[in-house]
């Protein structure tokens, strides 16, 4: 799966605290000397109703700052709790989530990779190789071990021969979902975070075990054959072993970052999903769950978030 992680960023620097206040109280004078001779007019400064936003030129000589009423932050969405809306919440980031149709959890907009995307296979040497380059090395003849099982690819996100990306499955999802009226600013093509989702953990840990076993096994047998044969004599072939669980069962995901600029956002495929929501990051375990929202918590530069998850 890929999933596209859409964040607004906040609209307004948050309140500063007492620590941060008195260290630019200490330095304001300061600066503002140096850039008083650079401060509009008076006439040509923005006019904004009940709040003082820029200082006027004596105002910045003395270091006396107007501050912001709270209430000048708030913004219609905000009293009316619209979740819909992106124009609320100004001082912190919000992260776009969506909501399937019949399902009471929500998910970041996301859609499953297609095989084409994955890489054939990985580059790594198998045991055949690495056993066949020792007894070269030692001048025996070659040691016939059978291949294990093969374990599944791995997606990549440049573009190959398929054209398909981590990044383009993420787009077009987001596109396929909500719509392409918005403008967003995805952030490079490499993912912002992996998460695997298993379904049988212990299913998985016997399969570990095995997998241990099977490997300690593999090694003896070969030693002893090499031990046994003749000088020039191919041993006989190691038995195949038997094919394993797959210790890779479950859903994988891949987020990628994106940032939301401006436009409309709304549902179109009506069909699988039925609400979307901009939300914190403090509120994400009540939506996405808490396992994927400490992932989020961990890899999301939230510098604003006024609370950590539990």
């Amino acid at each position: 799966m890929s999933a596209a992680v859409v964040e607004r960023w906040p609209r307004v620097e948050r309140e500063m605290d007492e620590w941060t206040r008195k260290y630019h109280e200490h330095f304001a004078p300061l600066r503002a000397a140096k850039q008083a001779k650079h401060q509009p007019p008076e006439e040509l400064a923005p006019k904004i109703e009940d709040a003082q936003l820029f200082p006027t030129k004596e105002q910045a000589i003395s270091g006396e700052y107007a501050p912001v009423p709270p209430e000048a932050l708030l913004t219609e969405a905000d009293h009316a709790n619209d979740l819909h809306s992106p124009h609320r919440c100004l001082q912190d980031s919000l992260y776009l989530v969506v909501k399937r149709k019949g399902d009471s959890s929500w998910c970041f907009p996301q859609a499953e990779v297609p095989e084409s995307a994955y890489m054939a296979g990985s580059g790594v040497p198998t045991a055949a190789e690495v056993a066949a380059a020792v007894a070269a090395s030692q001048g025996l003849a070659a040691v016939s071990i059978a291949p294990p099982p093969q374990g599944p690819a791995h997606p990549t996100n440049r573009k190959g021969g398929s054209g398909i990306s981590l990044r383009s499955v993420a787009t077009q999802a987001f596109k396929d979902i909500l719509g392409s009226r918005a403008a967003v600013y995805w952030i490079g093509n490499a993912p912002l975070a992996v998460h695997r989702q298993v379904k049988d953990l212990k299913a998985v840990a016997d399969a570990l075990e095995k997998e241990k076993e099977r490997e300690q096994t593999m090694i003896a047998e070969a030693r002893s054959a090499l031990e046994a044969a003749a000088p020039g004599q191919s041993p006989n072939p190691i038995p195949e072993a038997q094919p394993l669980p797959d210790i890779h069962a479950g859903t994988k995901t891949f987020y990628m970052h994106a940032l939301y600029m401006d436009g409309e956002i709304r549902i179109v495929n009506a069909k699988e999903y039925e609400d979307f929501a901009w939300v914190r990051i403090v509120d994400l375990p009540r939506y996405i769950g808490a396992e994927q929202a400490e992932i989020m918590n961990k890899v999301l530069l939230d510098i604003n978030r006024t609370a950590t998850l539990k």
